[in-house]
């Protein structure tokens, strides 16, 4: 019989290995051997009495019974970490509060998607974003790649493109040399409109053309309220600051959330 301790270990190898399909990469996010993996999914394979792999062999297919348990699985196994971390914090005495600073002008839907996530990955967090560097803020984005005391990696390129309204857009050989209200590359002009709101509404006012990240704009450009120049402008890049007391579970998965957004498309 397994112990509860050996059966989470047993749906973690599972879930890793089912997500990854590769026995190297799930090993290593376990922190333990191939073999120590393979062993662990027996163990669950017996003690449900079925095939979990239609084979034990990359790229590692889920069988029926594979399919069927393992939404559940991932389930237990995200709740049960989100248990350890909470414990954690009670023991330390930590406060789940997580203070997060970005640079004017880094692309709101990314800042709502990592919140997003990080929600996900542990509901209790209280999250605080500024748009003003502070004191104790536990990671940053920027588009400045040096930064005191904080390690400093790079993020994903913002893809930037020329927007205005359609109207603008359509007669450009007219005005575009002159209604320039804002370009993103320029430092010196990220005081000009505090915040997005004020300047999309200036774009949608016909009042000038501006350069931005184009996911900064992608549902007016949808709607047609805002229309692109054909080609993109650029890429901006853009860095993730961690500072030194940022929680180490929350810099690990930064670290690989990291990863994943570099490998994109």
């Amino acid at each position: 019989m397994m112990d509860e301790q050996a059966k989470q270990a047993a749906l973690e190898a599972f879930v890793y290995l089912a997500k990854h399909g590769n026995l190297i990469k799930c090993a290593e996010q376990l922190k333990c051997t191939e073999i120590q993996v393979i062993q662990r999914i027996d163990q669950l394979e017996k003690q449900l009495a079925c095939c979990l792999f239609n084979q034990h062999a990359a790229p590692f297919p889920l069988s029926s019974a594979g399919l069927a348990l393992i939404e559940q699985a991932e389930l237990i196994v995200s709740r049960y970490h989100e248990l350890q971390r909470h414990c954690r914090h009670l023991q330390l005495g930590k406060s789940l509060k997580l203070s997060i600073s970005y640079q004017a002008w880094f692309p709101s839907p990314w800042l709502t998607l990592l919140a997003n996530q990080l929600q996900r990955f542990d509901p209790l967090l209280d999250l605080h974003f500024s748009g003003n560097s502070q004191q104790h803020v536990h990671f940053s984005f920027s588009a400045q790649s040096q930064q005191n005391n904080t390690q400093v990696l790079s993020w994903r390129p913002a893809k930037l493109i020329k927007v205005a309204h359609p109207k603008l857009v359509n007669h450009q050989q007219r005005f575009d040399g002159h209604l320039k209200l804002f370009d993103i590359r320029e430092p010196q002009q990220s005081n000009l409109f505090i915040g997005e709101t004020l300047l999309l509404d200036a774009l949608e006012a016909a009042l000038g053309w501006a350069i931005l990240p184009q996911i900064s704009v992608e549902s007016r450009l949808a709607e047609g309220q805002l229309k692109a120049w054909p080609d993109l402008i650029a890429e901006l890049p853009t860095y993730l600051h961690l500072s030194h007391h940022c929680p180490e579970d929350i810099k690990t998965w930064l670290l690989q959330q990291q990863a994943e957004y570099c490998e994109l498309p």
